[in-house]
């Protein structure tokens, strides 16, 4: 990647969401679908069982989608993997963690013209069902 490109400073939004459970991680996920999230933390369910769920969004001020650029540039891509956890062991822990960010990124640097590629581990939630 050049060193010459910097991306602008983000600014952090904190999103807070309270109900049943699966709501809270359907809107979580929706939200995570359309924007770069960092989960911050998820509640014990209350006495009636709903959760809380606290994050913050990722926004670069100017940015209101990619912008044209020349020469060299970074593009930030949030991506949604399905998985089978079976196939998976240790994920959430650092090992398994580690191993399908590895993943993710190599597949990404396999995308033409992509000189380099990283990837982070946001979250891991239950699909929504029928999926």
């Amino acid at each position: 990647m050049s060193e010459s490109f910097q991306m602008p400073d983000p600014s952090y939004t904190r999103v807070e969401l309270s109900g049943p459970p699966e709501a809270v991680a359907r809107l979580m996920t929706a939200l995570a679908g359309v924007s770069e999230v960092i989960f911050d933390h998820r509640s014990a369910p209350d006495d009636r069982g709903d959760v809380a769920c606290t994050a913050r969004v990722v926004t670069y001020d100017g940015a209101a989608g990619p912008q044209p650029v020349s020469g060299r540039a970074e593009a930030v891509v949030q991506s949604t993997l399905r998985l089978d956890t079976a196939r998976w062991p240790g994920l959430g822990e650092e090992d398994g963690t580690q191993r399908l960010e590895d993943g993710a990124a190599a597949a990404l640097a396999g995308v033409e013209g992509v000189d380099e590629a990283s990837s982070r581990l946001v979250a891991v939630v239950p699909s929504p069902a029928g999926h």
